[in-house]
């Protein structure tokens, strides 16, 4: 034995030298993502490699990435052909500006052309199912075309497919085609072996084909070595390894420490970073016999070394193929993830004394478009052991190696390569049930036709006596699934002819006796897993099992099923034995009487209790008390029969139990028994020996079903009973469908139960709703569908909405309303309501259809409530003899929650405090209720969302939530005492606001409803948060508010609101600066017209800082405090106003009286007048009415612009006319002529200064002094009155823009650009080279001067200095003197 493992050492020793220490090419990935194929400027040739083989395909999809460098009349893409066939079996070419694409020697045209320097993605895919050919550009179709059915319906197998290039195969050798070469570059050709859908087509453009994939030992490129192209890469996260894994142990004569399982996830585990997650991994059997080698992706032309492989064998080496799904987070280019992960796995990893090698020549890592939604297995070879003499002859595609089983999906191409294992495809595992044992004797000759598959199901022996010859022919494969042990006796030869797939599963064991040959003849691939030499029978414990996936053709169970056995208290039911079953009638007493809980629950528990001590299921428990008669015919209701049963002691109750170990029969009955009648002490349920009556039960097995639904077809097969299957959803992959085959409790037979679709998406979208036709046994399925389809469209339009709502009218129609089925309705009403849908073409449809569910549903309450978000139902019986009125109301409701309602069985004519809206009905009402024995019944509806009282007639808008009543099968109008309603406001009401009560009138708007008033009776308001009406009819009501008169938008009030807040901010800030910059300086206030700015200043600094602060102080909520906000913000507005007139006076006396004026203390008198009168205005109002200032709403503020906060502002609009309005509009009209005035005075002087005519540099000065004049005298303000018509909007933007701004305007003229200001900012505020230096010069010739000029006008006028002063600052400020020298004022005088 040592020498024997001798050479195996050896070799590791080597090989983990040689991948530990030298430098290894193999340890390059063969991928060539991120590379491309170049053909330009050379001969060149890309080729399917000769090991890559083309399988038959029903169905395909094809992916190439074109770049077009140079245009040429003709190109091709890619031509694949069959030997001996000169037609395009399948290819993409270019001809005159068009997409060319061929199959079968069809060519269809596709008016594309793709544009050069660009890479495009073009995908075809065909299905021999739907016969149609697509073509995909970048995700999106461009064809969509039927395929001739007289054509194949198979792509031929082992043909040539080339790159860039069309080609021809004649005697063997290919020829190439000139003057059709591809001028660019090809990148990522992909081929899948299934239709992928345009959904598919987009998700998975970074998924690698599993027919031909972008990796070197796909192709044969010779001395066209591929290039990279960073602009390729590709971003995935999912991909799957398939490798050859060797495992040596350093020491054989211990025991391996862990499982090859748990060694390759402890070495992925220790390689990979935190970023690469593993998901599954699957690790065939341990073989004893190994290859390892280099990585033959590395081409001849490379000098690459040649390939060496070396095998030995050893009985502590193994060799094991591997299957490992891995995870990549975050996405990663998948070229750089591939190099990576490739390079990890090629190197040695030893952990303690195990030492595991990947062979790098069977390597794969590829990306995949999704993990498998089962499990998987990895490919592996299959051996069959000494003594069973199987023959594979020519054709068989499968090598058997000792105990690996070869798997292989169907629908999975296979691709078989030289050194490398079968490729398969990961699929759902399948799990066998149990059938009836099957027997042939001797003699008697078994032969299974073409297409007739013959399976032999879990722990059934099937035995095949001496004589016996077993024959399967030509296309019928042979499964025996696990746990079913297959014998064949001396001189009963098994033969399996072309075509034949044989199979036979882990815990199958297969003895072939003496002289029992099996031989598989051509063309019949062989699959046998790990059995066992000698017989085993079904209980055996040791029989080996193994999970094993369906091969191509056999039908073992149907694709993507699997059966999952529902889950017990316990767990020791044992794959592959059927349970059976047992039908218990029993008498108990109960030594308590119950009073708190439902006896029947405490039964079920206790014999749930013994019974699963040893595994046993109850079903079914009906509870019964002794001296009840069951009568069939007669409905008991249920609340009535537990009352009943609540006060007896002595029960009797039948059930089922199911015995999950299938013990025997005689056994088990007497087991039952005992367990249930033992000695139980201190336990309240006693049972006597005598009162068990056991009884053995076959329910059998649930037969095949096709369910056809709106979520696909499903095929269940024959399923044992309390066994759930589940299936592939055919429109979701990723989600699975299940069914359960039940035991019913009556007839005591398996049944199937209604399948579990809610994972599963609907294969029909709401457009196909409209085809449907719904009855009364399909009803229950529209409603789920239009449940789930809902939740993927989102937002419907107009055709799918009425289809929607018609549907769910048919509902209405052909069912009977029960209360689940109103609130599964009134729940997709309110999903409706809540979308962006535009409701309006619906709504009389939908109101009606909620007062249908009222009308209609039935149920023995007295009353019913069915409430959901922004909806709510109530439902009233009433007795007409002793009805007093009825009141309803929603005391608590917020937008998307769920309202609170409560009804009084009262006339209540005001509704409680804080109700939402209310609505009371008079005693009067009984008139109306259906004569005879018909019910009597009151429903009232809330709906709390607008959106579906939409009246485009009217201008109004709806202030309230909509509430209605109604009565069944009566019209209720012009009723003796008025219905009354309150309805709360969604906005408060102002005081001059206008609210009406209206109602719905269905038939206005040619017949899509509108609001009506009449009928009804708005109520004086005693509260501007709501409104009480009074009607006498009953439908729909509401309240509108008239916002005619308000038509700003709430987008632009607040953007207003910001615009003002923002802009009163910033002109604080400067006019802080401009009355900083005065007061310090004293030079610049030594004039009037400085002085007077001083004061404007400081009057509209508190304006706006007593508008900032107003909101805030008004949210206090302190009456004394609102009233001094209101009145200061008064006193401050008229004092802006008042300084703003003062200024222009002081103009006119400047400008145009100049001479023989003489006021004596002038500016005394101009600070008496601008901060009294506004004073004298505030204290006549506070005298007069104080409550005339308060807090108000902001819509009812001076500019309207503030939002809909509470604001503190006078509330009377006769103060505010006459003490504000009127001032305003006083001052403004005096400013506006004064400014004429002083214009025209300006143009008069220039005209007489030939100079400055014509002077563009004076044009720029007297448009700077206009700016100057009309923000100083407040001339923006007008603005406000011309807020009005079409033109309201803009100009309120313009108001709130300039008047806002007017401090910082103020600044800009009359400090920033004023010549004397910068200077005395650059005396004392700067420093360096900026500082002023001869200040001494320019205060001497500035004093110089004014005293010159006093001298000058001394004797002329007693108000010399006034009126110098006065034109110096106009002369400053403004820039309206003479542009050539001097002023005209001072060379007048």
């Amino acid at each position: 034995m040592d020498s024997a493992r001798r050479p195996c050492f050896i070799t590791v020793f080597f090989w983990v030298l040689a991948t530990t220490c030298l430098p290894y090419s193999g340890s390059q990935s063969p991928s060539l993502w991120g590379k491309k194929a170049v053909f330009l400027g050379r001969p060149c040739m890309w080729q399917l490699g000769k090991e890559c083989v083309m399988p038959l395909l029903e169905e395909l999809s094809v992916c190439v990435h074109l770049c077009r460098k140079i245009a040429t009349p003709e190109w091709t893409g890619f031509v694949y052909k069959v030997p001996g066939n000169r037609q395009v079996e399948l290819g993409l070419a270019g001809r005159g500006g068009l997409l060319v694409a061929w199959l079968f020697g069809q060519e269809w045209l596709v008016p594309e052309d793709l544009p050069l320097e660009h890479w495009q993605n073009v995908c075809l895919t065909w299905s021999s199912n739907s016969n149609r050919l697509r073509l995909y550009i970048n995700g999106s179709s461009r064809l969509d075309a039927h395929v001739n059915a007289s054509l194949s319906r198979q792509l031929s197998h082992n043909g040539t497919l080339t790159l860039g290039v069309s080609h021809n195969i004649v005697d063997g050798v290919m020829e190439f085609e000139d003057g059709k070469n591809f001028l660019g570059d090809i990148s990522l050709f992909r081929m899948w072996g299934w239709e992928q859908t345009a959904e598919e087509v987009r998700a998975h453009s970074c998924a690698d084909g599993n027919v031909v994939s972008w990796d070197t030992r796909d192709w044969d490129y010779q001395s066209c070595l591929p290039e990279d192209d960073t602009s390729l890469q590709c971003a995935w996260s999912m991909f799957k390894i398939e490798m050859k894994a060797v495992i040596a142990q350093w020491h054989p004569l211990d025991k391996p420490f862990n499982s090859p399982e748990d060694i390759i996830r402890k070495w992925l585990g220790t390689i990979f970073p935190g970023n690469i997650s593993v998901r599954d991994i699957f690790v065939s059997s341990p073989s004893q016999i190994c290859q390892v080698g280099y990585n033959p992706s590395v081409r001849n032309t490379e000098k690459a070394q040649e390939s060496r492989k070396m095998e030995f064998i050893s009985t502590s080496d193994k060799c094991v193929s591997c299957l490992v799904y891995l995870s990549v987070s975050p996405e990663t280019d998948v070229g750089a993830a591939q190099n990576d992960i490739f390079g990890k796995l090629s190197l040695a990893f030893t952990s303690g004394q195990v030492t595991l090698i990947a062979d790098p020549s069977s390597l794969s890592v590829r990306p995949i478009g999704a993990f498998p939604n089962a499990t998987a297995y990895p490919p592996t070879d299959t051996n069959t052991t000494a003594g069973s003499p199987t023959s594979t002859t020519a054709g068989s595609p499968t090598r058997t190696t000792t105990g690996s089983p070869t798997s292989t999906t169907a629908g999975s191409p296979t691709r078989t390569t030289a050194g490398l294992p079968t490729r398969t495809t990961a699929g759902p595992p399948t799990r066998t049930t149990t059938g009836s044992p099957t027997s042939t004797t001797a003699g008697s000759p078994t032969r299974t036709t073409a297409g007739s598959p013959t399976s032999t199901t879990a722990g059934l022996p099937t035995r095949i006596s001496a004589g016996s010859p077993t024959r399967t022919t030509a296309g019928s494969p042979t499964s025996t699934t696990a746990g079913s042990p297959t014998r064949t006796t001396a001189g009963s030869p098994t033969s399996t002819t072309a075509g034949s797939p044989t199979s036979t599963t882990a815990g199958s064991p297969t003895s072939t006796t003496a002289g029992s040959p099996t031989r598989t003849t051509t063309g019949s691939p062989t699959r046998t897993t790990t059995c066992s030499p000698t017989s085993t029978t079904a209980s055996d414990p040791g029989s080996p099992s193994e999970t094993h996936q369906p091969s191509i053709g056999v039908p073992a169970n149907p694709t993507g099923l699997s059966t999952t056995r529902e889950s017990l208290d316990f767990n020791s039911t044992k794959p592959g034995i059927a349970s059976t079953f047992y039908r218990v009638n029993m008498k108990l007493n109960m030594t308590t009487t119950v009073t708190g809980n439902d006896p029947g629950e405490i039964i079920q528990k206790w014999v749930q209790r013994n019974l699963g001590k040893v595994k046993m299921n109850v079903l079914n428990i009906n509870i019964l008390n002794s001296t009840y008669k069951v009568n069939d015919h007669k409905k008991i209701q249920e609340l009535e029969m537990t009352a009943e049963l609540r006060h007896e002691k002595r029960f009797r109750c039948t059930f089922q139990v199911e015995d999950a170990d299938a013990r025997n029969v005689t056994t088990t009955q007497t087991l039952i028994t005992d367990l249930l009648s033992g000695n139980h002490v201190d336990e309240e349920i006693q049972v006597d020996r005598r009162d068990v009556h056991v009884s053995h039960i076959d329910p059998g097995s649930c037969p095949k079903d096709t369910h056809e639904s709106f979520w696909g077809v499903y095929k269940w097969p024959i399923t044992e009973v309390q066994v759930t299957i589940t299936m592939i959803c055919e429109k979701n992959l990723g989600s699975r469908a299940s069914r359960k085959c039940e035991l019913d409790g009556v007839t005591e037979k398996a049944q199937w139960a209604k399948p579990n679709l809610k994972a599963c998406k609907p294969v029909i979208t709401i457009s196909d709703l409209d085809k449907v036709t719904v009855t009364a046994n399909n009803s229950a399925d529209v409603m789920d569908m239009i449940k789930n389809l809902l939740g993927d469209e989102g937002d419907l339009s107009d055709s799918q909405l009425a289809t929607v709502v018609q549907k769910l009218d048919e509902v209405l129609w052909v069912s009977t309303v029960t209360p689940q089925l109103g609130r599964d309705i009134v729940n997709i009403v309110a999903d409706i309501l809540v979308s962006n849908s535009d409701l309006s073409a619906v709504a009389n449809e939908i109101l009606g259809i909620t007062d249908s569910i009222g009308d209609q549903m039935d149920f023995p309450e007295e009353s019913l409530n069915v409430t959901v978000t922004s909806l709510a139902l109530s439902m009233i019986n009433v007795d007409p003899e002793q009805f007093q009125g009825l009141t309803f109301g929603v005391s608590s409701f917020s937008t998307g929650l769920v309202p609170e309602t409560y009804v009084n069985q009262t006339f209540l004519s005001r509704p409680c405090d804080g109700t939402v809206a209310s609505i009371s009905l008079p005693q009067s009402l009984h008139n109306f209720f259906p004569q005879g024995n018909k019910k009597k019944r009151v429903q009232f509806h809330f709906y709390g969302i607008q959106e579906l009282f939409k009246d485009p007639a009217t201008n109004c808008t709806l202030n309230s939530y909509v509430v209605s009543a109604s009565v069944n099968n009566s019209n209720v109008s012009n009723l003796r005492d008025p219905v009354v309603v309150t309805l709360r406001h969604l906005k408060p009401k102002e005081k001059n606001d206008k609210v009406v009560c209206v109602y719905w009138d269905f038939q206005k708007n040619n017949g899509c409803g509108g609001w009506d008033s009449n009928g009804c009776e708005t109520l004086p308001s005693i509260s501007a948060y709501q409104t009480t009406c009074q009607c006498y009819h009953l439908t729909h009501f509401g309240v509108l508010l008239d916002v005619s008169r308000t038509p700003i938008g709430e987008a632009d009030q607040e953007i207003l609101t910001v615009i003002s807040y923002l802009g009163c901010g910033v002109s604080s800030i400067f006019l802080g600066i401009s009355l900083l910059t005065y007061v310090v300086f004293e030079k610049l206030r030594s004039d009037y017209p400085s002085k007077i700015l001083i004061n404007l200043s400081a009057a509209l600094l508190g304006l706006n800082l007593v508008f900032l602060l107003d909101s805030w102080l008004s949210s206090f909520g302190s009456y004394g405090l609102c009233i001094s906000t209101a009145a200061t913000l008064h006193y401050f507005l008229l004092a802006s106003f008042t300084w703003m007139g003062l200024e222009a006076i002081h103009m006119y006396f400047a400008l145009v009286k100049v001479f023989n004026v003489y006021v004596p203390l002038y500016i005394h008198k101009f600070c008496a007048l601008g901060w009294g009168i506004p004073l004298v205005i505030v204290s006549m109002v506070l005298a007069v009415e104080k409550d005339a200032y308060g807090n108000v709403l902001s819509e009812a503020s001076l500019d309207s612009l503030q939002g809909s906060e509470p604001f503190c502002w006078m509330q009377s609009n006769v103060f505010f006319y006459v003490t504000v309005v009127s001032f305003v509009l006083l001052v403004l009209v005096f400013n506006v002529v004064v400014f004429i005035v002083v214009l025209v005075q300006i143009r008069h002087m220039q005209t007489n200064k030939p100079a400055a005519t014509g002077n563009k540099r004076c044009a720029m000065h007297d448009l700077r002094a206009v700016a100057s004049l009309t923000f100083l005298l407040g001339l923006t303000w007008p603005i406000a009155f011309f807020t009005w018509g079409p033109a309201r909007v803009p100009m309120l933007y313009l108001f709130s823009v300039l008047n806002s701004l007017q401090g910082f305007f103020i600044f800009v003229f009359h400090c920033l650009m004023k010549e004397n200001v910068r200077k005395q900012w650059r005396i004392h505020l700067c420093c360096g080279r900026f500082r002023l230096n001869d200040y001494s010069d320019w205060s001497h010739s500035m004093t110089m001067g004014s005293k010159t000029k006093q001298n000058q006008l001394v004797h002329r006028s007693p108000s010399v200095k006034s009126v110098n002063t006065s034109s110096r600052k106009i002369s400053d400020d403004s820039t309206t003197a003479s542009c050539s020298s001097g002023t005209p004022y001072q060379q007048g005088a």
